[in-house]
């Protein structure tokens, strides 16, 4: 189906886009006939043109239709522009959305899914699409069990004058998910996960840096660890990726290892700056670059609340700019023994780089 279907004229008129837009979403998403349109249909097409939404968002309930792609002709053919603060789409039930070819700017974000609900189905795909201007979180989920979600070729730059907390908020247990060849910038937060990031992949991606959030510590990526040893990072790579060099500023790192502040979704809660009882292994950072050019710029690479961490691997990732104060930087919150099997491995280092280790520095060497 396409918007035009329903009244859309695609020339940025909000008058006729904003009805037409709901109505398409009820007819797929309900899986019905509407103004004369009946609808068996799961994919969207939009043409190319400038489509402008208004309304209060579209909900998602229970018991719709769980699959539909939406596509449009390319990220310079077909923008897709929020005017009100809203995220297009709230799902209270998912199961696949695909997404591709689209500029989508302005608003809150474009979907988010409140379930709490395992959604262990067929997953969120986005492909060559530009998340331009939102004010809070281009995609984010609040499931306890959310694997299978696909971010290529994508821009997540955030409102320069309304820092958005996260570009991707990924909750629960995030197996096999994937970002790569993926640009952010302007966020407190570009990436948050859950779970250690059970067997995410993040490759090939620019994160410009992030802003000072007013609650928690501003970072790249953000991993929340698991209460449990069990399912708290294994296989969770980071890799290839450039780290700055813009807007490098004081209090923010590029990793950030930390529980959830007070809130009512996964992707609204900011960071806590309380020691952790959390649990975060067997993650590898590998193959990147990262730059630290800023004097002001004075945390860790890796800077964590919590000691429970197990079995990282730390190599071939070049330093530019300055060497980093740390590496791997515990907050001074940091009380008590790390995990009894605690295992480092520094491979291809620069030599004299930092660590920290119960509030005394280290200097390694040789690594």
């Amino acid at each position: 189906v396409t918007p035009e279907m329903f009244g859309a004229t695609g020339v940025g008129d909000a008058a006729v886009d904003t009805p037409a837009i709901d109505a398409m979403l009820a007819a797929v998403m309900v899986q019905r006939g509407y103004s004369s349109v009946v609808v068996h249909a799961d994919k969207i097409s939009f043409g190319a043109g400038v489509y402008v939404y208004n309304g209060t968002g579209f909900v998602w309930q229970s018991g719709n239709a769980k699959s539909v792609t939406i596509e449009g002709n390319g990220q310079n053919q077909t923008t897709l522009k929020i005017t009100s603060d809203v995220f297009l789409m709230t799902m209270n039930d998912l199961d696949s959305v695909n997404v591709s070819g689209m500029t989508i700017t302005g608003g809150k974000g474009f979907m988010v899914s409140v379930s709490t609900s395992n959604n262990v189905r067929r997953g969120v795909k986005f492909e060559r699409v530009s998340f331009l201007d939102y004010t809070a979180c281009a995609f984010g989920n609040n499931s306890t069990d959310f694997p299978f979600v696909f971010a290529d070729k994508c821009q997540f730059f955030g409102r320069s004058t309304s820092i958005p907390k996260f570009a991707l908020a990924l909750s629960g247990l995030t197996d096999e998910s994937s970002i790569t060849n993926c640009e952010f910038i302007y966020y407190y937060n570009a990436i948050k996960i859950a779970r250690g990031g059970n067997n995410t992949k993040i490759h090939n991606c620019f994160f410009a840096g992030a802003a000072v959030p007013s609650v928690g510590v501003g970072s790249d990526l953000w991993i929340v660890p698991s209460p449990s040893e069990a399912n708290s990072g294994g296989g969770m790579l980071i890799a290839s990726n450039k780290f700055g060099n813009e807007q490098l500023v004081a209090n923010t790192t590029r990793v950030l290892i930390a529980d959830e502040a007070s809130g009512t979704y996964f992707f609204d809660k900011q960071a806590a700056t309380t020691q952790s009882s959390g649990f975060v292994t067997g993650v590898t950072l590998s193959g990147g670059n990262v730059f630290f050019g800023n004097a002001e710029f004075n945390k860790g690479l890796i800077y964590s609340y919590t000691r429970l961490i197990n079995s990282w691997l730390i190599d071939q990732t070049i330093v530019a700019g300055s060497l980093p104060p740390m590496v791997f930087e515990f907050d001074s919150s940091v009380t008590g023994y790390g995990h009894s099997t605690d295992r480092f491995n520094f491979m291809e280092m620069p030599v004299g780089v930092q660590l920290n280790n119960a509030g005394q520095q280290l200097i390694a060497t040789n690594i």
